[in-house]
């Protein structure tokens, strides 16, 4: 699956899950949305969000979350993980949460979309489709799921 880069000032501000913004997020904030299949059970897409969640709550790199209905976009659901720092995201997409979510939601999904905003270096694009990659090849079971996605 290919990401995508975007680059943001170094002064924007999020809010933090203590509730105060943030003074700056310096890397990259991690978005992923996903579009449930009409006619699937509302436990199983409970269940999904509620991994999502939960990832924000566990695994430590992530700074701050929403998981929630997708309004005005193409999706039904999605969810936002700020990050500070490439080894953070490394440990976001490593951590048995993230790998927990992939399980339950993957085969929920009819249409996916996940992107990568960062600040302004260069090479994070090459960066993260690295881990991307290292991933991927670390675990066949996640690139078969993924590899099955619309």
């Amino acid at each position: 699956m290919e990401h995508e880069t975007h680059v943001v000032p170094r002064d924007a501000h999020v809010e933090t899950r203590n509730g105060r913004a943030a003074d700056q997020i310096r890397r990259h904030e991690v978005g992923r949305d996903a579009g449930r299949r009409h006619g699937e059970k509302t436990e199983q897409i409970e269940q999904a969000l509620e991994s999502m969640r939960n990832q924000g709550r566990v695994i430590s790199a992530v700074k701050s979350f929403v998981v929630g209905r997708d309004y005005g976009g193409d999706f039904d659901w999605g969810g936002v993980f700020v990050i500070e720092d490439i080894d953070g995201y490394w440990e976001y997409l490593t951590h048995p949460a993230h790998a927990r979510t992939d399980q339950l939601g993957m085969p929920l999904v009819e249409k996916y979309d996940s992107y990568d905003i960062t600040d302004d270096d260069p090479q994070m694009g090459a960066k993260i489709a690295d881990l991307h990659r290292q991933r991927y090849e670390g675990d066949p079971e996640l690139a078969a799921l993924v590899g099955m996605l619309p």
